[in-house]
C-alpha cells in the first residue's frame, strides 16, 4: 500500500509538472500566434502600401507621359512658327532690298537732276548693314 501510494504520489508530481509545462507551451504558443498574426497584418499593409505605391506611380508616369505629349506638340508648334516667321523675314528681306535698290535707282536719277544733297553710297551705307545683321542673325538660327 505504501508503495502503491509513493507511485501515486510520484503520478500526481508528474501530472503537475506536465500541466505546468503544457500551461507554459500554451502561453508560448499564443504569444507566437499573436506575434505571427501581427506579422501577418503588417505583411498585408505593407502589400497594400506597395500596391497603391504602384499604381500612384504609373500615375505619375503616366502624367508625364502626357505633358512630355504636349510640351512635345507645343515644340512642333513652335518650331514650325519659328520657320513660318523665318520665311516672313526673308520675304520681307528681299522686298526691302528691293526697295533699298529701287531707293538707289530713284536717289541716283535725283542726284544726277541735282534734286537731293545725299550720295548714292550714303543711303547704301545706311541701308546695307542692316540687312546684313539681319540676314547673320537669322542664319544662326
Amino acid at each position: 500500500m505504501m508503495k502503491l501510494e509513493s507511485y501515486w504520489i510520484e503520478a500526481q508530481t508528474l501530472c503537475h509538472t506536465v500541466n505546468e509545462h503544457l500551461k507554459e507551451t500554451q502561453s508560448q504558443y499564443q504569444a507566437l500566434e499573436k506575434k505571427y498574426n501581427k506579422a501577418k497584418k503588417l505583411i498585408k499593409d505593407f502589400q497594400q502600401k506597395e500596391v497603391d505605391f504602384m499604381k500612384r506611380q504609373e500615375a505619375e508616369k503616366k502624367k508625364i507621359e502626357d505633358m512630355e505629349k504636349v510640351h512635345l506638340a507645343e515644340v512642333q508648334n513652335l518650331q514650325s512658327r519659328i520657320k513660318d516667321l523665318e520665311a516672313e523675314v526673308f520675304r520681307l528681306l528681299k522686298q526691302n532690298g528691293s526697295q533699298v535698290n529701287n531707293n538707289n535707282n530713284i536717289f541716283e536719277s535725283r542726284t544726277c537732276l541735282g534734286d537731293d544733297p545725299v550720295s548714292a553710297e550714303d543711303l547704301g551705307e545706311k541701308q546695307e548693314p542692316n540687312l546684313d545683321g539681319l540676314k547673320e542673325g537669322l542664319l544662326k538660327h
